[in-house]
């Protein structure tokens, strides 16, 4: 059973897309005529059809509405479902390394027929590259019969109490390692990882005063 409205009531027609299309162009060719009259042609009320020219300044015709709210959807649905995965540059992080060069600053290093690796005229293979500082001058030499040679004094080792003195060289990366650190450092070194002689151990006492557990 329909539903009875009251005595004066009057049932406001819809507002349908091609009848608010003809109010649009009404509106915009109205001339003289009032907002009131077109209102009135349209049996709407001035407060909907108000509304009405409000939306579409704000959000545009129809079809600008509905991109825009296309586009507020796929903002909406790519919020809820997290951030925007990242690029394969952007993953693939390289890490940065450092280069070392053979011409950075370092001591001198005196002896016989010395490379830029330290070897020298007594010991030359490719393991021989350090160079010590000698704790009586405090000059480097490539080895201590390289000392004897050039200098007119005896050699005297480096006391048990300073082995944390800066006296190995490393002829490879020009890193100096202290006493200590070039002696737990397995015969390589500690920056650079370039293996050293380990016969050099052998040779220990000429250059460091050693603990009686050595």
């Amino acid at each position: 059973m329909p539903r009875r409205q009251p005595p004066g009531h009057t049932v406001k027609k819809h507002m349908d897309t091609p009848r608010r299309v003809r109010f649009f162009e009404a509106f915009e060719r109205k001339g003289e005529r009032t907002a009131r009259d077109i209102f009135k042609d349209f049996d709407i009320h001035p407060s909907t059809g108000y509304k009405l020219l409000h939306d579409r300044e704000r959000y545009g015709d129809l079809a600008d509405r509905r991109e825009k709210f296309r586009k507020q959807k796929q903002q909406m649905r790519g919020t809820r479902q997290g951030p925007k995965p990242k690029s394969s540059d952007e993953q693939l992080h390289v890490p940065e390394t450092t280069v070392i060069s053979n011409t950075q600053e370092a001591p001198i290093v005196h002896g016989i027929s010395v490379t830029p690796l330290t070897q020298c005229a007594h010991w030359h293979s490719p393991l021989d590259i350090i160079a010590i500082k000698h704790f009586c001058c405090q000059k480097f030499y490539a080895c201590i019969s390289c000392h004897d040679a050039c200098e007119s004094h005896m050699s005297f080792v480096w006391p048990l109490a300073r082995r944390d003195e800066s006296a190995v060289l490393c002829g490879q990366c020009k890193h100096i390692l202290t006493i200590s650190e070039y002696m737990e450092s397995g015969s390589k070194c500690t920056r650079c990882a370039s293996a050293f002689n380990p016969g050099c151990k052998n040779h220990w006492a000429l250059y460091f005063e050693l603990s009686k557990e050595l």
